[in-house]
């Protein structure tokens, strides 16, 4: 009984930890856009 309550336990939380990853890429992906669209104004600017 112990066994399938623990291979239950585990996909919900992998799931969990899969949709955090997928944010925190969307969050890094936007800050990363941000940063090399500012180099690429101060390289216009200079």
């Amino acid at each position: 009984m112990s066994k399938p309550k623990k291979g239950a336990a585990v996909p919900a939380k992998r799931r969990h930890v899969d949709k955090r990853t997928l944010f925190v890429r969307i969050v890094a992906g936007a800050i990363a856009l941000l940063m090399l669209g500012s180099i690429a104004l101060s390289a216009l600017f200079l």
